[in-house]
């Protein structure tokens, strides 16, 4: 009698369920329970780094034109190759005119909407540059005041910067490097016109389909020329893709955002240095900032 030998049954690998990306978690499970929130909360800076910045003089090895991230104290370097922006903030802030000495300006009153001061008709007595006593007065709301146009700082000089400023923050999400959580970055007078852009190009990218939350940015730090010669850092958004559709991080980016932008006002940035707005070498003075 012939032996049918059985054929041994195939072992096939066992299956595994690709695992989500980092930081994405079920909201169910991975809940805050309590009553604090973002606002109990601190948020690191994302800073980029120039010559006068005070964490150089700290640390030797660290590089102007370098992102830093202000809780990990980590250079991460001068391109982040993927981040997605959460939300762009803008407010006024009015300070004191810049002395001459090298003290740094104080501020005065904020408009945290960009319309409506804290502190409206209020007036402020203040020390132009060449040394004449006057005084700033804020009216019923930032339009009003006047205190935005050329010229307001100084009543005497036409060509004075004005007297407030705007002020754009920037939350971001970092992708590449990988860094869990948010971070915020806030630029001076000179970086204005490149967050401007940068709003500019998240429209545009959202009228072609891609919703802002789903863009992805190359971030870097390009150098610019100073009003008096020395060297200045910016940040310039560069388009570098989209975050697929169904990712599960876009619905974690979503939440994250709207209760940032309800929070804003009381939202606490660890690390952020008085910013470097009226030091001359960095070009507020001049108006193509």
């Amino acid at each position: 009698m012939r032996t049918v030998s059985k054929k041994k049954a195939e072992t096939l690998p066992a299956q595994r369920e690709t695992a989500p990306p980092p930081a994405v978690h079920d909201p169910k499970r991975f809940r805050r329970f309590g009553n604090v929130g973002i606002k109990d909360m601190e948020i690191p800076t994302l800073a980029l780094l120039q010559k006068m910045s005070k964490v150089l003089e700290q640390d030797h090895s660290l590089r102007a034109g370098s992102f830093y991230h202000s809780i990990l104290e980590q250079d991460l370097g001068r391109e982040l190759a993927e981040v997605v922006v959460l939300l762009v903030h803008h407010s006024v802030v009015l300070k004191t005119p810049k002395d001459p000495r090298g003290g740094l300006p104080q501020i005065l009153a904020r408009a945290a909407d960009g319309h409506n001061w804290d502190k409206p008709n209020t007036r402020f007595e203040v020390v132009y540059p060449g040394g004449r006593k006057g005084e700033y007065f804020t009216g019923k709301n930032v339009q009003h005041s006047g205190l935005m146009e050329w010229g307001s700082s100084d009543p005497e000089n036409r060509q004075s910067v004005p007297a407030a400023s705007d002020v754009y923050t920037v939350i971001l999400r970092l992708l590449n490097p990988a860094v869990p959580g948010p971070v915020i970055y806030t630029g001076s007078v000179t970086t204005n016109r490149k967050i401007r852009e940068l709003n500019s190009k998240v429209d545009l990218r959202a009228l072609g389909g891609v919703e802002p939350l789903r863009q992805i940015y190359t971030l870097s730090a390009e150098e610019k020329q100073g009003a008096q010669g020395g060297i200045w850092y910016v940040p310039n958004f560069a388009p570098n893709g989209e975050l697929p559709e169904g990712d599960p991080r876009f619905d974690e980016y979503m939440a994250q955002a709207e209760r940032l932008d309800a929070l804003y006002p009381s939202i606490k940035a660890v690390g952020a240095e008085p910013l470097d707005d009226e030091i001359p070498a960095a070009g507020a003075n001049n108006r193509a900032f």
